[in-house]
This record gives structure tokens, sequence and C-alpha cells, in this order.
């Protein structure tokens, strides 16, 4: 059993869901997710 519950790895993923998510507050990137979820979730 790992000794952190919270540990790099989930750490990662939780930073670029966060960065990906405070993104749509930018009306061409709500439009780009609405249009196409997939390539919206890819660009950078």
């Amino acid at each position: 059993m790992k000794p952190y519950v919270f540990d790099l790895e989930r750490s990662a993923r939780g930073l670029r869901l966060n960065r990906f998510l405070r993104g749509l507050t930018a009306p061409e990137k709500r439009r780009l997710f609405l249009q196409d979820p997939e390539i919206a979730m890819q660009a950078r």
C-alpha cells in the first residue's frame, strides 16, 4: 500500500484537468469544446 493517497501521478493528472477546465473560461475555448470536444481536450 502506498503511504500517500495523493501521489505525484495523481497530482499530474489533476493539474492537466484543472488547466483544461480553467481554459474553458475563455469564450474561444468553450466554442472549440462545443464544436469538437476531442480536439479541444488535446489542444494546448
